[in-house]
């Protein structure tokens, strides 16, 4: 049986193939799906290339949280080979849409007596100057990541499955779902390849929170609508358009829950303490890397946009995935128009 389901998905291959238009190399991904550019009111024309202007921000109100729990959704690595997803015709871009941040200062971490939930490796808060760049909207989808290994840039991901679903890489279904199972080195290695690189510790917080010391990427309330994350048991990664309503004040989507995301700094827990005041790059070696943002099993108070976690990044795991920034978007990206910050 598996001798004829391997000659069906080569037919399927050449098929697909022999139907690409001439103009245009076909493109290895999984299925062919619309641009993911959806307008956020304020955007206007989404899919518009416009100059990017900074804007201001009015900061907002902090509300304390209940007592903090334990993690419940501690990754697990996995390691099962994995089959590529066949070849498509479909025009996906590496790089997701890019939206503009402006270089700016935030205070990083719990400042005391405002977050309940607030852990040690938070503290203590701290101001942070970062350089402007440019943030993918989404999360590095299986499509986008297929992208990359069908030019054999990328190494295929550990595994094929999610916590539910046992095809979750190669099931054209899933196509615009976030890539899971990579390592630390794979997501650098597919940033890179894409004209980008991985966010800093202090980018990702900053584009979080921005400046105004928001709890949460959409704000203060701790609605459990608001992302992917607290489903407990059972519970797997969603598309990476989803929650677009509840998205942070300059329109990036996704960055509570679903999944974690590797940044490009070594964890310390007490490395706030030493940290430069002006585009911290993290301690110069360690034993794991950051992860930032809580996945679908997360509960709420470790979604909070400044809550901590590290795990091995030689390992793979379910429920961790990525994003890119850039500090100069290549020709191919296509750039958001700057939104008016969301109070």
């Amino acid at each position: 049986m598996r001798k004829v389901a391997v000659v069906e998905s080569i037919i399927v291959m050449l098929a697909l193939t022999a139907c690409a238009p001439a103009a245009s190399e076909p493109l290895p991904t999984l299925i062919p799906t619309a641009p993911l550019i959806v307008p956020v009111t304020g955007a206007g024309d989404a899919s518009a290339i416009e100059p990017a202007t900074p804007v201001p921000v009015t900061p907002s109100a902090l509300i304390p949280s209940p007592d903090p729990k334990r993690p419940t959704d501690t990754p697990e690595p996995t390691n099962t080979p994995l089959i590529a997803p066949p070849p498509t015709a479909t025009p996906y871009i590496p790089l997701a849409p890019l939206i503009y941040h402006p270089a700016g200062e935030f205070i990083m971490g719990s400042p005391p007596g405002t977050d309940a939930n607030a852990l040690d490796s938070e503290k203590p808060s701290h101001p942070v100057s970062v350089g402007a760049f440019w943030m993918e909207m989404y999360e590095v989808s299986n499509a986008r990541f297929a992208l990359c290994v069908g030019k054999g840039a990328c190494a295929e991901p550990a595994d094929v499955k999610s916590r539910t679903r046992s095809d979750y890489y190669i099931n054209p279904n899933y196509a615009d779902f976030p890539v899971i199972n990579v390592t630390w080195d794979q997501a650098r290695r597919f940033c890179e390849w894409a004209g980008g690189r991985l966010p800093t510790e202090a980018e990702w917080e900053y584009a979080a929170r921005f400046n105004d010391g928001r709890r949460f990427p959409w704000g203060n309330d701790e609605d459990l609508g608001r992302g992917n994350f607290q489903r407990g048991e059972g519970s797997d990664t969603e598309r990476i358009d989803s929650y677009l309503g509840t998205a942070t004040a300059l329109g990036v989507v996704n960055m509570a829950g679903n999944v974690w995301e590797w940044v490009a700094d070594w964890y310390g827990e007490t490395y706030y303490k030493d940290s430069p005041l002006q585009n911290p790059t993290g301690p110069e070696a360690g034993d794991e890397r950051v992860l930032r943002g809580g996945a679908f099993a997360t509960d709420i108070q470790f979604v909070r946009a400044a809550n901590r976690f590290s795990r091995d990044p030689a390992k793979g795991y379910t429920n961790v995935g990525f994003r890119c920034v850039a500090d100069t978007p290549p020709a191919n990206a296509q750039r958001l128009p700057t939104l008016t910050p969301i109070p």
